[in-house]
């Protein structure tokens, strides 16, 4: 089960790909509980993901109004990239703490992650 989700965390991120996996255990028949106990979501959320698949509304679990969330960076996104290609950090901490330095914000490494992996 943890390999499939780290395989859809490369595509996804770690909360959709989790709901992914969510879709595919209700569609072939585990009951919340058992779910609840492989992936540790709560009883409400899983209440809320089988009614989008009963009602065969899967996309409203995965839309913004049809927007995607920018990042915080979005707008620095030059000024890191000329920073990061002179200078590529070594870690995602080191990328964080050059960030704050260029712009004064600072992200979750996970959320740092996928702006990163977004820029390529």
């Amino acid at each position: 089960m943890r390999s499939i989700i780290r395989f859809l965390e490369k595509y996804f991120s770690k909360t959709r790909a989790r709901i992914i996996i969510c879709l595919i255990l209700m569609a072939v028949g585990f009951s919340n509980s058992e779910i609840k106990d492989k992936l540790g979501f709560d009883y409400k959320s899983l209440k809320k993901y089988r009614t989008a698949l009963e009602k065969e509304e899967i996309e409203s679990l995965f839309s913004n109004g049809g927007r995607r969330r920018k990042s915080e960076l979005e707008e620095y996104s030059e000024i890191i990239k000329e920073d990061f290609d002179k200078n590529p950090p070594a870690t995602l901490r080191a990328a964080n703490e050059r960030i704050k330095k260029l712009t004064g914000k600072s992200l979750s490494l996970n959320r740092l992650g996928i702006f990163l992996k977004k820029r390529g």
